[in-house]
């Protein structure tokens, strides 16, 4: 294996995005959970201390977790296995960027605290990561409204809408200067289209953001990306973060039924 500092997308680098981090680990926690996995735990003792105390813990609803880091540094050149143990990494860096309130990434990283503290039972570091899931699942329970658990989101990417591919900075919507094709909605493809050019149906959208700004909808992005208004702040409905939120409860109930 190699080591590639974005796996999955370069724009933005996939590996800055904290969520990638609480999936990863949740499946490993799992495996920690069922088998003591002596490698594992060594992975997962660095990672817990390191995101519990990146996390905090705030008044009612309130929270903050990892959200983008910033990589420095790279991996040893060299590993060998014979110790059973992973590599130390000196020379590889992460610090936190920032921190948010993503539901569904708190949900992924409660799962890992999870099923990490059912394994480790009463020791100090099990001890916090399970009042450090217990204490976000309390949070996300009072963020409930209609449709699900959500919060507002001040997103500020809404100003790549109209990027056209730029082969120089490797940014953009990519489309080979040789090929050229329709969207199911009718909308042209070819190498001077923009993720907005290309889904149109986006110009007509309602949806009121949380602030009331200018406009709702398209209208309060198109005046964001004008510059004659604020970054747009929607909430937003994401399967995926529901199921997980679910699954997050379910997890934390079964392993903890009295906690």
């Amino acid at each position: 294996m190699s080591y590639q500092a974005a796996p999955v997308y370069v724009d933005p680098p996939s590996n800055q995005w904290f969520g990638f981090q609480a999936w990863g680990m949740q499946r490993m926690a799992e495996l920690y959970n069922v088998t003591g996995n002596a490698q594992a735990k060594a992975v997962l003792d660095k990672w817990v201390s390191w995101a519990t105390s990146n996390t905090t813990l705030g008044t009612g609803s309130s929270f903050a977790i990892p959200n983008e880091l910033d990589w420095s540094g790279a991996p040893s050149a060299s590993f060998s296995n014979t110790t059973g143990t992973p590599a130390a990494n000196p020379g590889l860096h992460v610090t936190v960027r920032n921190t948010a309130q993503d539901v569904g990434v708190a949900a992924a990283y409660i799962r890992t605290l999870t099923q990490y503290a059912a394994r480790e039972g009463s020791t100090t570091l099990g001890t916090t990561a399970k009042n450090t899931a217990k204490g976000l699942l309390d949070r996300l329970l009072l963020l409930k409204e209609d449709k699900g658990i959500t919060v507002c989101e001040t997103r500020s990417d809404y100003e790549r809408f109209n990027d056209v591919w730029d082969a120089t900075n490797q940014k953009g919507l990519f489309v080979p200067s040789s090929f050229t094709g329709t969207m199911p909605n009718g909308n042209v493809i070819n190498s001077q289209s923009t993720f907005l050019s290309i889904r149109t149906f986006f110009n007509t959208d309602q949806t009121p953001t949380c602030t009331g700004g200018p406009g709702s909808g398209m209208a309060a992005i198109t005046a964001f990306m004008n510059g004659t208004g604020p970054a747009p702040e929607f909430r937003y409905h994401r399967f995926w973060a529901q199921a997980d939120i679910a699954m997050a409860l379910a997890d934390f109930g079964s392993l903890f039924p009295n906690g």
